[in-house]
């Protein structure tokens, strides 16, 4: 396969009112190239671009940091120095994160043949006997039994999984949980 597709489920793209990526003062270019293929799963149809409005000021533009780290040119002089851009392309999946959504993303992933999927988000739920737990582990196993590679961030609440019911990251069958470390080798804030 040429070309390794990684979907970004997140808030906070950088693009302008037609769904281009928009050039930082100083840069050349986007890390991006002049364009990307991307979903609005708030308002299909409409490019995927805006503030994170789940981050708020602390993170708006959270998905562009999280797609520039995994799929910018390394050396591109464009922004950041990412680690897949010589053989991935983004999709960016624009969500607030909720059940319903995170399903319908899956769902076009699993459609699209897209190879891997990232989501920096996670949401605590309720014990397991309040969670929709059975469509929602189809969902994952559909998708993974179709090809779909998915990642999914541990949250930041520091919390030793899997103590926690952290979804997607724990109790959800074939998905990939990372987390971060402070320079003490503790489970980071972040």
């Amino acid at each position: 396969k040429p070309v390794v597709w990684i979907g970004i489920l997140d808030g906070g793209f950088w693009l302008d009112s037609t769904g281009t990526p928009m050039i930082a003062s100083g840069q050349a270019e986007s890390d991006f190239g002049l364009g990307v293929l991307q979903v609005n799963l708030e308002a299909e149809g409409t490019p995927a671009g805006g503030p994170d409005p789940e981050e708020g000021d602390s993170s708006p533009w959270h998905g562009n940091q999280v797609a520039s780290a995994a799929l910018a040119a390394i050396g591109n002089q464009a922004g950041a120095a990412g680690s897949g851009a010589s053989v991935a392309r983004p999709v960016f999946f624009r969500s607030l994160f909720c059940t319903e959504r995170i399903l319908r993303c899956l769902n076009y992933c699993t459609a699209w043949g897209i190879d891997v999927l990232n989501m920096s988000s996670s949401m605590e739920t309720p014990s397991e006997l309040l969670f929709g737990t059975s469509n929602w582990n189809k969902a994952f196993d559909f998708a993974v039994a179709n090809g779909v590679i998915i990642v999914a961030a541990a949250g930041n609440e520091s919390s030793k999984l899997p103590d926690y019911n952290i979804r997607p990251a724990t109790r959800t069958p074939g998905v990939i949980t990372v987390g971060a470390l402070d320079e003490a080798d503790n489970a980071a804030a972040f």
